[in-house]
């Protein structure tokens, strides 16, 4: 019997082991689960941060310039959006005088 017990008390001390071991395992892989989820939260916030500085930084450069303009912003706008529209009906009577052409060397 006392063979029996050293024998058991082996066991025992197997089993205590490898339940100390998978429990320390576990825990080494929720620790590890958890640093990987702060990790990811401070790449997150990091990301953020910098998104929004540069979004003020482009505030900012945006605000110099349009305040820097000798003229309004209306007038600057305005005058914008007539280029805009000289160059678009340039463009159109050049398009247009190109399938005429095109049209007439095919005749």
């Amino acid at each position: 019997i006392g063979h029996d017990d050293d024998n058991d008390d082996c066991h025992d001390d197997e089993y205590n082991k490898q339940v100390r071991e998978s429990s320390s395992s576990s825990i080494n892989e929720e620790e590890d689960d958890d640093k990987n989820d702060d990790d990811e939260e401070e790449d997150n916030y990091l990301r953020q941060r910098i998104e929004q500085k540069q979004k003020k930084w482009i505030q900012q450069k945006l605000t110099n310039a349009v305040f820097s303009h000798p003229k309004s912003l209306r007038s600057f706008c305005v005058e914008a959006h007539q280029a805009a529209m000289e160059i678009q009906r340039t463009r159109r009577t050049q398009q247009l005088q190109q399938l005429q052409q095109e049209q007439l060397q095919q005749e």
